[in-house]
């Protein structure tokens, strides 16, 4: 296993709920998330990318959790919200991404419902 991830991941200053508004990641995926752009092809990749992949995840949440309990959350709730929020706007961006040539007004749906939910 490597020690640290060989790609970033997504930082806190290229966060996905910023991409996801600005729909610059959903355009120029190789700017935005690696998150969203990998995801489906890591969990067919063996288990050193596997394992690479699931360390570079661990430590954004663990940087989103941080970020959330300084807000006043308790820790366990903060990593639970920063799961929850990178999960659904990781999802949002990838079925963005998905239909996003054929069908621009489901591309806009998705991302809009994701934004709303989030706040």
């Amino acid at each position: 296993m490597a020690s640290r991830p060989a790609i970033s991941l997504c930082s806190p200053s290229s966060a996905p709920a910023s991409e996801a508004r600005t729909r610059r990641g959903d355009d120029h995926p190789e700017a935005g998330c690696t998150l969203a752009a990998l995801s489906g092809d890591a969990g067919r990749q063996g288990p050193e990318v596997q394992a690479t992949f699931a360390q570079g995840l661990r430590e954004v949440l663990s940087l989103a959790a941080g970020v959330l309990a300084g807000r006043g959350g308790r820790r366990k709730p903060a990593r639970d919200e920063a799961v929850r929020t990178y999960s659904e706007i990781v999802g949002a961006l990838v079925l963005s991404r998905a239909v996003k040539d054929v069908d621009p007004a489901l591309s806009e749906e998705i991302l809009t419902a994701s934004r709303k939910a989030l706040g």
